[in-house]
């Protein structure tokens, strides 16, 4: 039965003694009024680690309500601050889009961190109702976000199907395009057919 949700930050660094790593929980059910934290992602940007995951505010099923979660240490994961929400709501401000799958990647030449996300997964198979991907951005390490900017426009006709995430993106440091940031996730054709889903790679 699962307890307890939690992130373990044990990747920033490795212990100097040979000894293994202290696991340090980050997200834990209750915490803030939140019944349960999924889907966990861990980015490092000037020094500061951050921690994203879904917050579902009421229960752990996958239609509960949710917001988009982040903590940032800055002490390489010992301690972690307090859970603030970056993104509280979907479309329209309304509960029933709910927020999914955060997918953060870094920008290691200025430190800016871009998070990919999705709003409203149950109706990516809908031919009459969208779900939509979006990105927001922080030039600080987490202290402070952008406001949300849909992937639309560069999926085109892709747009309502593609699901960021989970996990984390890559940056691309070597070859003719160093530097260009992908997000990895999946995409339903519509109208779907069965057994059928296809991994994409947004650039």
């Amino acid at each position: 039965m699962l307890v307890v949700a939690l992130l373990l930050a044990t990747a920033a660094s490795s212990s100097p003694t040979g000894r293994l790593p202290q696991l340090v929980p980050v997200f834990i059910p209750g915490e803030g009024g939140i019944s349960c934290w999924r889907i966990p992602a861990v980015v490092q940007s000037q020094q500061v680690l951050l921690a994203f995951a879904e917050a579902r505010i009421s229960s752990c099923t996958d239609n509960t309500e949710k917001m988009m979660g982040m903590k940032r240490s800055t002490d390489r994961g010992a301690t972690w601050s307090t859970a603030r929400f970056i993104v509280k709501k979907g479309l329209n401000g309304t509960w029933n889009n709910s927020v999914w799958n955060p997918e953060p990647v870094v920008d290691e030449a200025t430190g800016t961190v871009v998070l990919a996300y999705l709003i409203n997964r149950y109706n990516c198979l809908s031919p009459t109702m969208h779900c939509a991907a979006f990105t927001i951005t922080s030039h600080d390490a987490g202290l402070s976000w952008g406001s949300p900017q849909p992937l639309t426009p560069a999926l085109g006709s892709f747009s309502n199907g593609v699901r960021p995430g989970p996990g984390r993106g890559l940056q691309l440091d070597v070859g003719p395009h160093a530097g260009r940031l992908l997000w990895s996730g999946s995409y339903d054709q519509i109208p779907k057919r069965p057994d059928e889903r296809t991994v994409d790679i947004i650039w």
